[in-house]
């Protein structure tokens, strides 16, 4: 998409798998996997009373892998993301920035952001993780690997066109 170039603003757009290949990871991994809210008026909800001034918790992890809204939910396929998919889907099934008129106001910064730093690097370098490593989430603020993720990281050779 970029012809071997630095990735430009004009590309984002056109870097289609790769905002999908986020966006999966951002399903199964969110950064903010729990979201806690107080109860702004009651409401029952699936027969339970919640009273204005409760603390609720949105599990945002667990939503993201519910078998009723994902097949095959622990699977990372970025096709999830294809624009006919996210039309089909229920809004409130994707959460990584929250939802509603409290939904992160720098989503689609972020969201770019993320795109272009994945495009720039994976036109300079190739990531593997260490072999036999396996990632375990933990929830702190946000979730993360709880022992990092050591990788190798190997420059690829320039392409003339990047010259």
């Amino acid at each position: 998409m970029t012809g071997g170039g630095p990735v430009r603003p004009d590309h984002i757009e056109a870097l289609v798998y790769t905002n999908q290949a986020i966006q999966e990871a951002m399903r199964l991994y969110p950064p903010a996997a729990l979201i806690v809210h107080a109860a702004r008026t009651d409401v029952v909800l699936d027969g339970q009373p919640i009273r204005a001034g409760s603390t609720v918790y949105i599990p945002v992890y667990a939503v993201h892998r519910h078998e009723k809204l994902w097949s095959e939910p622990d699977r990372f396929d970025p096709s999830r993301f294809d624009p006919e998919a996210a039309r089909a889907r229920d809004r409130f099934s994707y959460l990584p920035f929250g939802a509603g008129p409290r939904i992160c106001v720098g989503q689609g910064f972020a969201q770019m952001e993320a795109t272009a730093i994945l495009a720039s690097l994976l036109q300079r370098f190739q990531l593997a993780l260490r072999s036999g490593y396996t990632p375990e989430p933990r929830l702190r603020v946000t979730l993360r690997p709880a022992r990092g993720m050591p990788m190798r990281i190997t420059r690829l050779p320039v392409q003339a066109s990047a010259r």
